[in-house]
Order: structure tokens, then sequence, then C-alpha cells
């Protein structure tokens, strides 16, 4: 087997049977599967046995959080790739098969990502790969908006929702660092790939359909509030360089109160700010094997300035997108344009 695709899950009887479904049907063909249980109390476990037989099964004893089952699921994979997939997924049928072709075509790419669409508007894009803002925003490139026509190429990280990593690479950056309970992971790990001057590419054609926070619920919760503000403040210390956090200082103190007036608005601000303070409290832990600042200042600040950019773009974009939606989904069928929402990136 050249790949072993993994799917943390906690609790996803609901998804597991069209995820499942669509890795049957895949054209490529040599991977095996792995389901890392984090504690499920659902009927996962016994559909698993039941109908999927051929799925190897990593049964946790509690919720550890998506790090931990990941990296789990990576130390036993003994692949050359490994993929993660998200448990509320529907992949195309060659979907495996892209993936598996933009990451073979140079051992100096960490990752490859996939064209993920939401499940209920597949008109509308979920991600087409992660970056991050001076405003220490991580946010989904595409995200809300239609999808659009892109070329293969390189982008800052690749969300963890469906991609592949490259195992001989992930010896040299890290696995998932486990204090990320969830959200960020994906993006920390993608950031140590760039400080290494490794590649996180897009593949276009590797499509799939994700229903998004099928796990954790709707878009904006307390938890979801508490965990990203905190990872959000972890990413900071661990992967920008001093040099980096002096410059992003004013951007990213600004970033914070428009994000806690936001907060605010919808009586969230308390799990922003306790996020924050626990941020602050964790240790830094520089990542692995890095030694140079000013290599990995040139090799991340361009993506970064240009992540600014695309941020506030896609702002104004989807501003502008508002009443036109909106318009849209008052004659639309229900059945047809449920929308559902996608995990908060920042």
């Amino acid at each position: 087997m050249d790949l072993n695709v993994i799917i943390p899950n906690y609790n996803g009887h609901r998804f597991l049977p069209s995820c499942l479904d669509s890795l049957r049907a895949q054209t490529y063909k040599c991977f095996s599967v792995t389901v890392v249980d984090n504690g499920s109390d659902d009927g996962s476990l016994p559909l698993l046995a039941s109908s999927y037989p051929e799925v190897n099964i990593i049964r946790l004893p509690h919720n550890g959080g998506f790090s931990v089952a990941a990296n789990e699921g990576i130390l036993r994979a003994g692949t050359p790739f490994v993929m993660l997939l998200n448990n509320d997924t529907i992949l195309r049928p060659d979907c495996i098969g892209q993936l598996i072709k933009a990451i073979a075509a140079s051992p100096d790419i960490f990752s490859a990502g996939a064209n993920v669409l939401r499940m209920g508007t597949p008109r509308c894009t979920d991600t087409t790969g992660d970056y991050y803002s001076l405003f220490g925003y991580a946010f989904c490139r595409g995200q809300g908006l239609p999808p659009l026509k892109r070329a293969p190429g390189q982008v800052f990280s690749n969300c963890g929702c469906a991609v592949v990593y490259r195992t001989a690479l992930l010896k040299k950056t890290g696995l998932f660092d486990q204090r990320f309970f969830a959200y960020l992971e994906d993006v920390d790990l993608g950031f140590r790939a760039r400080r290494l001057g490794l590649q996180n590419v897009f593949c276009p054609n590797a499509v799939v359909l994700h229903y998004g926070s099928g796990t954790t619920g709707q878009k904006y919760s307390p938890f979801k509030v508490y965990h990203s503000a905190r990872n959000n403040i972890l990413l900071q210390k661990k992967d920008l360089t001093t040099i980096q956090r002096m410059l992003h200082a004013p951007f990213f103190l600004a970033g914070t109160l428009l994000k806690y007036f936001y907060f605010r608005q919808i009586h969230l601000q308390e799990y922003y700010v306790r996020g924050l303070l626990s941020g602050l409290r964790e240790p830094a832990l520089p990542p692995q094997g890095q030694k140079s600042g000013v290599r990995a200042f040139f090799r991340t600040e361009p993506w970064i300035l240009y992540g600014t950019f695309l941020y506030i773009r896609q702002f104004l974009q989807r501003r502008l997108r508002q009443p036109i939606t909106s318009a849209m989904q008052n004659h639309a069928h229900p059945a047809q344009d449920s929308d559902y929402n996608s995990d908060l990136r920042s």
C-alpha cells in the first residue's frame, strides 16, 4: 500500500457510511483506511465492524481531540503517504488518485490538499488552501465564495479536512501539536513545513464535499471560540520569528480588538478572552528542526503579506455578495440550499 487514509472519528455514525462508501468508489485502489475512534458512544464501532470490515480501527479510550487521533493513525500507518480525512466528507471518485499524483511530483512537496466544496451548496467553496495574515487570522482561501477554476500550485498550508502528507517529511516537521485540541493544528503543521522550505500544494481536480462542523456543531459556539482563540496565540508564539512578532504587533492588536467586539455582539466575548489568556500561558516550544530565524522569516513573511491582501479581498467579496446570496436563498428550495457552516479558522 502507498497510502493510509486516516479518519479521526468522534460520534460520527451519521457521516461515516457516506464517507466510507466514497472511499470504496475511488478509482485509485492502492490504499488502506484507518478510523481512529475517540471514544465514541453513538454506535460508530458496531457500524464499522458490521458494514466496513476492510477498515482498520484504532480505539482510543476517550476524546483527546483531533491532533491526538491523527498522530496515533500516522504513527501506525507504515506507508510512504498518509491522508487525513474528516468523517463528514464525500470524495469524488478520482480524488485520491489526483492527490497522490500531485504530491509525488517533487520530493520537496510536504502536503497536497483537496478542492473542498460545501456539501449542501456545492456552488460554494469551503477551502482551497489555508492562509495566515498580519492580523493573526488564519483562514480558508475562497471560503463562502463561488468555486473558481484555480490552477494547481503552492498554497501557504493545507486544511486537515482532506490532505495527503509525505511521511518522510513529517519526521522533519514533527507531527501535530497535541496541545491543539481542535482548530489550527493543520495551519501550525503547514507553517512549520514552510519554515523548513518545504512545499504545500493545492490540487484543484481532487474534489471533496464537506458538511463542515459535522462533529462539533454550529459555526460559533463557546467551544470553538475558546479553542480557536487559544490556538491562535499558541501558533503565533511557536511559528512566528521574533522580528515577525514585533513587526506584526500593531496589526495583531487591531485584529484582536476587532474580534473581541465582534464576539461581544454575539455574547461570546468571555470565551474569546479566556482562550487568549490560556494561549498566553502556554509555553512556546519552538518548532522541530528550526535553527535559523532569518531563513524562516524570508520563507514565510511573503506568504503572510499575501495572506493579508487575500483576507481583505475575500472579506470585501463576501460583503458584496451578501445581498445577492440572501435574495437567492429566499427563493431557493430548502433541500437544495441547506448551508452547513465550516469550522472557525481564527
